[in-house]
């Protein structure tokens, strides 16, 4: 299969124009590189897409663009005045932008494993090698995104990047109006010295860009960053590359490598005493309501990190030491990170399985600020109730490592463990 670049246009339903290397395309061999980027796609014609972003902010928790800074109101109270309307962009971190992982500030396999909003510089001299992969693996087989979610969402079918321990980057490829999130003249931050490029994108997935080689869930690539001006931040768009593996460098299929990984570790979760262990935490934890807890401070009514959540258990009112109380979900992920360390060129993936919910006990209801000293000029109390609460948790993992033939190189199991941030708390809750 002879080197494709490919620069295309093409309508929803006719593909208009190719390079005339495609023409004189040959039968494969085993070392080809086939190119994937220089991809440009859509309606032609389509002078009236839509240049907004597609979604405000994420779709859901697993979504691969954060939702960012809020936007500002049309007017300016401070001087009256008209603030211009953001420019069209999609939606990104705010940094710097806190971990909201429930016990962020105690590590456990989850936080020392799986990176967050990492997002090393790119370089323009040089292409970036990495790993182009989708947000779902398999059926129900999801990977983290940036922010350590994992799970269903409307861009699960779109690609993402990650090298050398990076968070996935949201990649973009050229558009004329196709694609998911289509923006036009979007303007990119790149590191070349010039500030920014711009570039009409979109993000596509495998069922987009079958045609030119890149039909997989995971493929190994080659991409030039941003017309080669390099990138910064969490978004780039690719606008030519190679696909490496299958290539006499790289014979492996990282899909398959990948897929079969998942299997065995589903396995090694299912034959673990996880189950058993996060069963005994969930009564230990209930039993310590009793126990006397430091208190923390107040907070909202709504139970803490909801967006976080896969299919959250429904909160049951039950017997405890000191009249009822009721569990909420923290978070309950079981995704992937894939990572290529071009150092090495080794291809690593950790599966990372965590559950974690709390015991909720109120108490009776107050109308006094506990947060507010005496004859302090605070504002109107709102209602508050005390609330114990008991954290408990489990989290298991396995790291598998592949060499550049796609044979595996090392495997690393995590027994499974109590979470970090496990433990009792006494606080208020406000908002009634």
């Amino acid at each position: 299969m002879h080197l494709l670049r490919l620069r295309t246009q093409f309508s929803a339903v006719v593909l208009t124009a190719l390079f005339s290397s495609i023409l004189s395309c040959g039968a494969a061999t085993d070392d080809s590189k086939q190119a994937i980027s220089g991809v440009k796609t859509g309606p032609e014609g389509d002078d009236d897409a839509d240049d907004q972003p597609a979604d405000a902010g994420e779709g859901s928790a697993s979504d691969d663009t954060d939702p960012g800074p809020d936007v500002p109101d049309d007017t300016d109270d401070r001087d009256g005045g008209v603030v211009p309307p953001t420019p069209p962009g999609p939606p990104g971190p705010n940094p710097p932008d806190p971990d909201p992982t429930p016990g962020a500030d105690k590590p456990g396999l989850l936080e020392t494993l799986v990176p967050f909003q990492v997002w090393p510089d790119l370089d323009p001299a040089v292409s970036a090698i990495g790993l182009l992969f989708t947000g779902e693996l398999a059926d129900g087989v999801y990977a983290f995104d940036h922010g350590r979610a994992a799970g269903p969402s409307d861009q699960s079918s779109t690609y993402r990047f990650t090298a050398d321990g990076s968070s996935p980057y949201v990649l973009y490829f050229e558009s004329t109006g196709a694609g998911f999130n289509y923006l036009d003249n979007w303007k990119v931050p790149v590191t070349d010295g010039s500030g920014e490029a711009q570039f009409d994108a979109a993000q596509f997935g495998p069922d987009d860009l079958a045609r030119f080689g890149v039909s997989k869930p995971v493929h190994l690539v080659k991409l030039q960053v941003n017309a080669g001006r390099g990138g910064s931040g969490l978004h780039f768009v690719a606008t030519d590359g190679e696909v490496l593996d299958g290539t006499q460098a790289y014979p492996f299929d990282p899909t398959a490598l990948l897929v079969d990984a998942a299997a065995q570790a589903a396995k090694v979760f299912g034959t673990s005493d996880f189950s058993t262990l996060l069963e005994q935490a969930r009564q230990d934890a209930l039993a310590d309501l009793s126990e006397p807890a430091p208190m923390a401070p107040a907070m909202d009514l709504a139970p803490p990190a909801p967006e976080r959540l896969i299919a959250p258990p429904p909160q049951v009112p039950v017997p405890s030491p000191n009249g009822s109380a009721f569990e909420e979900p923290l978070v309950s992920v079981n995704g992937f990170w894939p990572d290529w360390n071009n150092k090495t060129s080794t291809l690593r993936v950790v599966f990372v399985l965590r559950e974690a919910a709390q015991w909720v006990e109120l108490g009776e209801e107050s109308a006094n600020n506990p947060n507010c000293p005496p004859g302090a000029p605070c504002l109107p109390p709102r209602p508050t109730r005390a609330a114990k609460l008991s954290l408990y948790g489990m989290e298991t993992a396995v790291v598998y490592e592949f060499d550049p033939q796609g044979a595996l190189k090392a495997t690393e199991v995590f027994a499974p463990r109590a979470v970090p941030f496990a433990g009792r708390v006494d606080t208020h809750r406000d908002g009634f």
